[in-house]
């Protein structure tokens, strides 16, 4: 997605509405029938009360025969143009507005409101005939003389549903007050979430979740689910080159043009997860609860959820990833790492006993094969690749690596990015005194 000021001011100003809570706040909503319009206002404030306040609440005269809309409150003066409730840290008291429809002669009623006027957590519904969340849509029609309830809460709630026993890649659409994995996911195995790793280029045991990430939890059986917490609409996340598992928003995000700063950092589409035992899918939407993998070409900024961006004004943004896809996927592999494996015990993954060359796959291949390898601990390692006459072609992996198990992906092309004629190809792995080889047969 390309940006300009105009998308930065915005992407600046969303990024700040979703992490502090206003202390006060108001928004329209106005009411048309044909031509004829009427403007009422409702909001918070820390000194106000259910009750008429003098400094706060407006009134309005009682309605006459023409079309008309007030809100109304319990007590005398009962006509408001404008009624402004208790808004008190920490927000969890459910409020509930009573905006009032006279004389519409049966006829249909729009009403319209700006969501950005809404303060940036909680959920706001509006209650008439359907139940409309406020944050979704920007208006809704009603017919007929009817008293509207506009309510907020504090948390919404969201349900989870586990199909059966299995790995599930998840994440937060709601920041809960309480993020344990046992506390949302008592059933979890191990009471954990795995979490990748993008620079040991492996899982690592979590316990506490974070909005934004996404997670491997595994369930045993059948499980419906229901978390409470404050509504997630938008995060950002830095991001480094590699693989990385990201979370959605409620309500889902359209990841056809991520919106990355720089610009075509993120390589779409994103890829989830079939359960139980997969395979990966493409896909171009972030549904709700679910998590993703994302191939992240250069570091960057990400932002999901929200309002789209302005369409690009003027010259577009001629930065480059700093990796090609093809030294991408040769690097990092051209597919998501698979999902961790569980011990008999359920307990977080043990580093391997042993140095170990994995059987490449797929062998044969054409043009890509992934090499698989295991370390017992932090040290040193290459991986090259031979040809038949002794000759080095590629040299994949020249560096540090972390306990585990790791893969990496040749893409058949020598250092220069040359292709490699077909033929058989060995692939070398040497970590301190352990040396192993085996044969990789490139078919063209």
């Amino acid at each position: 997605m390309r940006h300009t000021l105009k998308s930065y001011i915005l992407l600046f100003v969303c990024l700040a509405v979703v992490t502090v809570w206003a202390d006060s706040w108001k928004a329209e909503i106005t009411a048309t029938l044909g031509e004829e319009q009427v403007t009422r206002t409702f909001g918070g404030h820390p000194d106000a009360s259910d009750a008429y306040d003098t400094n706060l609440d407006v009134l309005t005269p009682p309605p006459g025969q023409n079309f008309y809309a007030y809100f109304r409150i319990a007590t005398f003066p009962t006509y408001l143009n404008t009624d402004i409730r208790g808004w008190v840290d920490p927000y969890k008291e459910t409020i509930e507005w009573n905006l009032v429809l006279l004389n519409t002669v049966g006829e249909t009623v729009v009403l319209t409101w700006d969501v950005s006027q809404l303060p940036e957590k909680g959920l706001f519904k509006l209650h008439a005939g359907e139940t409309v969340n406020m944050r979704q849509q920007q208006s809704v029609e009603i017919t007929g003389d009817q008293t509207v309830k506009i309510t907020y809460e504090r948390y919404s709630e969201f349900t989870y549903r586990f199909s059966g026993e299995g790995w599930y890649l998840i994440s937060l659409p709601l920041d809960p007050p309480d993020a344990s994995v046992t506390t949302l996911f008592p059933d979890a195995l191990g009471g954990v979430a795995y979490e990748w790793d993008n620079v040991a280029f492996a899982y690592k045991t979590v316990k506490t979740l974070k909005v934004g990430v996404g997670y491997w939890i595994a369930m045993p059986s059948v499980k419906s689910q229901i978390i409470t917490g404050d509504p997630v609409y938008i995060y950002a996340r830095t991001l480094q080159q590699g693989w990385h598992m990201i979370g959605s928003v409620l309500n889902n995000a359209d990841f056809s043009a991520p919106n990355d700063d720089p610009d075509g950092s993120v390589h779409t589409p994103a890829f989830g997860w079939t359960v139980p035992d997969g395979p990966y899918y493409e896909t171009k939407t972030l549904t709700q609860g679910n998590g993703f993998w994302v191939a992240v070409f250069n570091a960057c900024t990400l932002t999901v959820g929200g309002p789209p961006a302005p369409p690009s004004m003027g010259q577009q943004n001629a930065c480059a990833p700093a990796l090609r896809k093809s030294d991408f996927f040769a690097r990092f592999g051209d597919t998501p790492p698979a999902p961790p494996a569980l011990t008999a015990a359920a307990a977080p993954i043990p580093a391997p006993n042993t140095f170990s060359l994995l059987p490449n796959y797929p062998n044969p291949f054409n043009p890509r094969t992934t090499v698989r390898f295991e370390m017992p601990k932090r040290t040193y390692l290459s991986i090259e690749i031979y040809n038949i006459q002794g000759a080095e072609v590629r040299s994949l992996v020249n560096g540090t690596k972390s306990a585990g198990t790791h893969q990496v992906v040749w893409d058949g092309r020598t250092d220069a990015g040359q292709p490699v004629p077909s033929g058989i190809y060995l692939i070398r792995m040497q970590s301190e005194n352990f040396v192993a080889i085996r044969k990789a047969n490139l078919v063209r």
